[in-house]
């Protein structure tokens, strides 16, 4: 038995995600106290575990939907996926979001512009 199996949480994991990248619709938006601070939380519809919101999530929803007020984010939908991070100086999987395209797929991500320096812009 797996220690989330052992010790369930109602709090959405990485480990929950078991390798899937689901696409879910946002049921509810609200504010929970999680370890004596209070916490946006998103709920999904016909799932039973929520996600506590970090800054990263909640700028990658308001970006992914183009909609920064959470009120606003009920019945839209996102795709959850995990990625490793770096948390308190461990790299840890964590859950994030993307925008999912209308045929139901992620979106392209858009290329990062590259800018090539010339030999006066290399520091060294």
């Amino acid at each position: 038995m797996r220690a989330n199996q052992a010790f369930p949480s109602r709090y959405l994991t990485a480990a929950d995600l078991q390798g899937t990248r689901p696409v879910v619709t946002i049921e509810r938006v609200f504010s929970e106290e999680i370890g004596g601070e209070p916490r946006r939380c998103v709920s999904f519809v016909d799932k039973e575990k929520i996600l506590p919101l970090n800054k990263t999530n909640w700028n990658a929803i308001a970006e992914a939907l183009g909609i920064d007020d959470d009120e606003h984010w009920e019945g839209h939908a996102i795709r959850l996926f995990t990625a490793r991070v770096d948390f308190q100086g461990k790299r840890v999987d964590a859950v994030r979001v993307e925008r999912v395209s209308q045929a139901g797929r992620p979106a392209p991500r858009e290329p990062e512009a590259v800018t090539m320096p010339t030999s006066g812009d290399v520091p060294f």
